[in-house]
């Protein structure tokens, strides 16, 4: 259902030739689920980022200037 969302505003259609998953459980503070869209080509950095507890705010879409 998430993915059907997201598909609808930021994704051709969500076959696999456009869409790839990688789905990662932790324990939190608090009840919730985060989804990132990231390209291909940049999931390497992204994953090594995310594990490393790393990743910048500012270049996250609910910090970027076109929610503002």
């Amino acid at each position: 259902m998430v993915t059907d969302i997201i598909t609808l505003y930021l994704l051709p259609d969500d076959a696999p030739a456009h869409c790839s998953h990688y789905y990662c459980s932790a324990a939190g503070t608090e009840d919730r689920t985060e989804v990132y869209v990231i390209p291909t080509s940049r999931f390497p950095m992204w994953l090594e980022a995310e594990q490393a507890d790393d990743l910048e705010e500012d270049t996250l879409y609910e910090t970027s200037k076109i929610w503002r």
